[in-house]
Order: C-alpha cells, then sequence, then structure tokens
C-alpha cells in the first residue's frame, strides 16, 4: 500500500471515531491529498459530515476542503 494511501486511510478511520487531535496532527503534518474520495466518491469532509463530527468538519473545511464536492451518487453537502 502506499504511503498516501495509508496516511488516508488513518485519517478516515480518526475520522470515523470522532478523534479530533489526531485529525489535527494529520491535517498539520500534510501530506493528505485533500481532494481524495473513497470507493463511494465521499470526501474525507462528507465523511465527517455524516458521522456528526462538527469539530472535524470545521478542521477540514479551515484546512480547505471544498463543501461542494459531490460524491457518485450525486450527493452534496450544501444545497442552494
Amino acid at each position: 500500500m502506499a504511503l498516501e494511501n495509508l496516511r488516508s486511510q488513518v485519517l478516515r478511520e480518526k475520522i470515523n471515531r470522532g478523534d479530533l487531535s489526531a485529525v489535527v496532527s494529520i491535517l498539520e503534518n500534510g501530506h493528505i491529498n485533500l481532494e481524495e474520495r473513497d470507493e463511494t466518491g465521499k470526501t474525507f469532509l462528507m465523511i465527517a459530515c455524516q458521522c456528526g463530527e462538527l469539530n472535524i468538519v470545521r478542521e477540514l473545511m479551515e484546512a480547505g476542503m471544498d463543501p461542494n464536492a459531490v460524491d457518485n451518487v450525486s450527493w452534496i453537502l450544501l444545497r442552494s
């Protein structure tokens, strides 16, 4: 497994567990492609929203995640 994929997998796991301090640490250490998506097209931000992790959502948005991203089934976080 490529290092970038491993980092992304760890970030996904920390988001799912609601581990804010670990998410912040991963984001601060960089080397994460914030545009990466899982097999369903969900971004890290979408996963955090679905988990109800508002503090993690804030951190991801501050890191530059796009709240207008669309997944594979056209689900979007923000609707007009």
